[in-house]
């Protein structure tokens, strides 16, 4: 299977709809993007068979659920082997409150955005994590939110690549 299945303007136009809102009916998809609503269809099954579209989800304030505190971490491990990252990697998977992971390159092996009821919660929850393998973290609280991963989509550089090719 090609890594980059091969997309044009119309599939752009309805990945734009359903990252806008993926609840639409197929008929209104079809409208949005000027196709009847059976080949509109057929595409975005297309898409999904690609795994272009990986899935459908509700975007959930969770700021109105509980009262959580959000803090971006940086992450050297003590001695960087495939091993201790392995190791490292298996725990974080474990951890409900370490909301995103990613590896990085550069004086720092990953980072992490961590969710905790207070700063104590915080600090406790990376020292039992610390205990479990050796490295040095360095935290940013998060004091205030201006963009979230949401509100910000690829689509608009990709069609701007799509017009120059």
């Amino acid at each position: 299977m090609d890594k980059s299945p091969r997309i044009d303007s119309l599939d752009l136009r309805i990945l734009t709809s359903l990252l806008r809102n993926g609840r639409i009916t197929k008929v209104d998809l079809g409208e949005e993007v000027g196709l009847s609503p059976t080949p509109c269809y057929e595409r975005m099954k297309r898409l999904e068979k690609a795994k272009v579209i990986r899935g459908y989800h509700a975007d959930v304030n969770f700021r109105l659920l509980g009262d959580y505190s959000y803090f971006w971490v940086k992450i050297r491990l003590s001695e960087y082997t495939k091993s201790t990252a392995a190791k490292f990697e298996r725990m974080v998977l474990e951890r409900d409150d370490i909301l995103e992971c990613h590896a990085i390159l550069g004086q720092v092996d990953y980072l992490a955005k961590v969710a905790a009821k207070s700063v104590e919660d915080y600090h406790d929850s990376l020292q039992a994590l610390a205990e479990k393998g050796e490295f040095f973290y360095e935290s940013f609280p998060i004091s205030k939110t201006v963009k979230e991963p949401h509100q910000s989509t690829l689509i608009h550089l990709i069609q701007q690549d799509y017009e120059t090719t």
